[in-house]
């Protein structure tokens, strides 16, 4: 439990006594039921719920427990109408809930059967029959929204987001469509959206609710026909990042095995390309330099495939997107040289929260090459972005550096820029 704490950023001292007083009926506080879920869970290999481990009476939390447990259409769309609801209303329990290792294992397995049959799920429709305009308008919005998140962060719109999905595409998806066709586009529409939805509300550094978000959008995806495949594929990307980031690299290596073997299915470069960036992060946050150079190139390859049915909102997934995860691979790796080069090549053609990554890719390789001055000019200017874009994905990289940093024999640098960092970004720990 206190483990399962730190790893969120609490600090948690709990010991045999609470756990005595917790089998005897006293229910903890505040997101702590959803702790002792998770503990369990990573205990048996698969998710448990809050009502199966006797926290009937906790209301709040419930959904947070349900939304890791999807059992079919029906359930995801009735969660993910509650879910966004409550996010909507901006309940904070969601922020605060634990990633939990244990709930990516049955999604994981249950996609890559998916990918051996095509079955779609019968479901219950009401409303007038959805044509081709609706499936026009959730890709007109994804590539509107996804310009918005690359360029201004997640938090930028994203309650928008949350809200568009919660009140417009949640009962689009209820409704019957025209066509098999029609029907297919607007799942994978959807699987899209909260995709995206994940992502922004990962960068506002709630790893727990993304999770969760990208959980929906791969049962989504399962009903996305040919397209959905790759959005599959996607969203296992996007779930191993968020797994490395959270400290387990190894469900990491798994995610993005299945997001590759999924993209080979979908016949998707980009999806590919994303997939095998995130193979070299998983690896190399393992120590592990052959096996994320094997992965390497298989992206480079991958990206420099003609993409003839890709959305247009993945064009982002380019060259400069491949070095921005080469560079954050050779980084884990202390391969300093190849760090420069690949945050110098991603930052020629970059923007927004990406510029920010690569300042801090090429501050921490110059600062291992000992140019603290030059490491410290770029790393200030990395944490400006993250306060701007309000991007907790680049405030974690700054605080890596800024732990990085405190090792040096720099006192007074240290010092200073420890002074600067705590105006900017305070959140990010800037004790000597």
């Amino acid at each position: 439990m206190n483990e399962l704490g730190a790893l969120q950023g609490r600090t948690l001292k709990y010991d045999k006594s609470a756990v005595t007083h917790w089998l005897q009926g006293k229910r903890p506080r505040g997101v702590v039921p959803a702790l002792i879920a998770e503990a369990l869970s990573q205990k048996l290999g698969h998710a448990v719920t809050l009502a199966e481990i006797g926290f009937t009476d906790a209301p709040d939390l419930d959904i947070s427990s349900r939304s890791l447990v999807l059992r079919d259409l029906a359930d995801t769309l009735d969660v993910a109408s509650e879910l966004g609801q409550a996010d909507m209303e901006r309940r904070s329990f969601l922020y605060l809930l634990p990633f939990s290792v244990a709930a990516s294992a049955g999604p994981q397995r249950d996609w890559l059967l998916h990918l051996l049959q095509t079955e779609r799920q019968e479901r219950q429709a009401t409303g007038a029959k959805v044509g081709k305009a609706e499936v026009a308008g959730l890709r007109t919005m994804m590539e509107s929204f996804t310009k918005g998140d690359l360029q201004l962060g997640g938090q930028h719109a994203r309650m928008a987001l949350v809200t568009y999905l919660t009140n417009d595409v949640v009962p689009l998806l209820q409704r019957q469509a025209q066509s098999d066709e029609i029907s297919e586009g607007l799942f994978a529409g959807a699987a899209d959206l909260y995709m995206l939805l994940g992502w922004k509300t990962y960068d506002g550094g709630a790893y727990g609710l993304a999770q969760r978000y990208f959980l929906q959008g791969l049962e989504l995806a399962k009903e996305g026909g040919e397209t959905g495949l790759g959005i599959g594929s996607i969203v296992l990307s996007c779930m191993s990042h968020l797994a490395v980031t959270a400290g387990n690299a190894t469900e990491g290596v798994k995610l993005a095995e299945a997001a590759a073997y999924s993209a080979i299915k979908a016949n998707s470069p980009g999806a590919m390309t994303r997939a095998h960036a995130m193979e070299a992060r998983a690896h190399a946050s393992l120590g592990d330099g052959r096996r994320t150079a094997t992965a390497i190139s298989r992206a480079e390859v991958a990206q420099e495939t003609e993409r003839n049915h890709d959305p247009a909102w993945m064009e982002f997934l380019d060259s400069a997107y491949l070095a921005n995860q080469m560079a954050f691979s050779f980084r884990q790796l202390n391969d300093r040289t190849n760090l420069e080069q690949a945050a110098k090549l991603s930052l020629e053609n970059s923007n927004g929260r990406q510029v920010g990554s690569n300042l801090i890719y090429l501050a921490t390789s110059q600062l291992r090459g000992g140019d603290v001055d030059e490491a410290c000019t770029h790393a200030m200017r990395a944490a400006k972005i993250a306060s701007e874009l309000k991007s907790k994905m680049v405030e974690k990289l700054v605080e890596d550096f800024w732990v990085e940093l405190q090792s040096t024999d720099d006192r007074r640098r240290v010092q200073e820029f420890g002074r600067s960092l705590a105006q900017v970004t305070p959140d990010v720990t800037t004790s000597d």
